[in-house]
């Protein structure tokens, strides 16, 4: 559900990409992560003293305190206060820290099974709070460039005849941004659907003619000339046409997957954000005015 202020229009995020910050909740759902995997199976070894099940777990912040804080070891507060001690850190730190300690924690596990299941959680909550970050072979890495989103902000900025192309692309990233959603399949759905309408949008406004497809509209541009599009590029474009394959809107066997996520959303939105911004600057370069 969106917030009061968002359905009202007072307030929109400028990218829903997480990339140079750490909202509050990814931040609790990566700590929830480290609970369940590590405190928790702790603390349910310590009620039988001969347990070795999860003799490895405490060893995650004797490493820590040595490896990443680069404190003494005979420093360490006894249990539970190390993990009080830690759980204030990962709450006070900058963004970048936690990543850095998240990082730290997978990369030194000698427990692989251990660390290859804090590798899928911590990768499903990096994916629904979407982040521009994600374990690649134990690695955090980036997936979300600067370029990436600031191609997103480029396409929700557009006035005048361009704002329906506008509209479109804050339509998608508001669905992608609303986690609070009880069907979040078909936000991704309807966000893909936007992504896609903002293209169609702009090429019907480039070959004037309101009720054109997208398909069409594309063949229509290379026909005619109407501006200097690379053929491989529009033929790689012009798949999208399999989007909008229905008389009453954009249909695909895309949006059927019962695994549809928000990476697909997210990639439609870049690409088809990416391709409206340069549909723009191609169409003014030939002389087509949109103000």
């Amino acid at each position: 559900m969106k917030r009061f202020s968002e359905r009202i229009g007072l307030t929109s995020p400028a990218t829903v990409i997480q990339k140079d910050s750490m909202s509050d909740d990814l931040r609790n759902s990566l700590w929830n992560v480290l609970v369940i995997s590590f405190w928790e199976p702790y603390e349910e070894s310590l009620k039988d003293r001969y347990s070795r099940t999860h003799e490895d777990t405490p060893r995650v912040l004797k490493y820590l305190q040595a490896g990443y804080f680069k404190k003494p070891l005979d420093e360490l507060l006894p249990w539970p206060d190390s993990k009080d001690e830690l759980k204030r850190y990962f709450f006070t730190a900058e963004w970048s820290e936690v990543y850095n300690l998240i990082d730290f924690i997978v990369s030194t596990s000698d427990d692989t099974k251990l660390a290859n299941n804090v590798v899928t959680a911590c990768n499903l909550v990096l994916s629904n709070e979407i982040s521009a970050y994600r374990f690649v072979s134990k690695e955090l890495v980036s997936i979300t460039s600067d370029e990436e989103i600031a191609s997103i902000e480029q396409a929700t900025s557009y006035t005048g005849k361009l704002g329906a192309v506008s509209a479109h692309t804050r339509a998608a990233l508001a669905l992608l941004a609303d986690k609070n959603s009880s069907d979040r399949l078909s936000n991704y759905r309807n966000s893909i659907k936007e992504s896609i309408s903002a293209v169609e949008a702009l090429c019907r406004l480039i070959v004037g003619k309101p009720g054109v497809t997208l398909g069409k509209a594309l063949d229509e541009i290379e026909k005619k000339g109407k501006i200097d599009l690379p053929r491989p590029l529009k033929d790689s474009y012009d798949k999208l046409y399999g989007f909008t394959s229905g008389p009453n809107g954009i249909r695909h066997a895309m949006m059927e997957k019962p695994d549809l996520d928000v990476d697909d959303a997210k990639f439609m939105l870049v690409s088809c954000s990416s391709f409206v911004n340069y549909l723009i600057a191609k169409s003014e370069k030939a002389g087509i005015k949109f103000a």
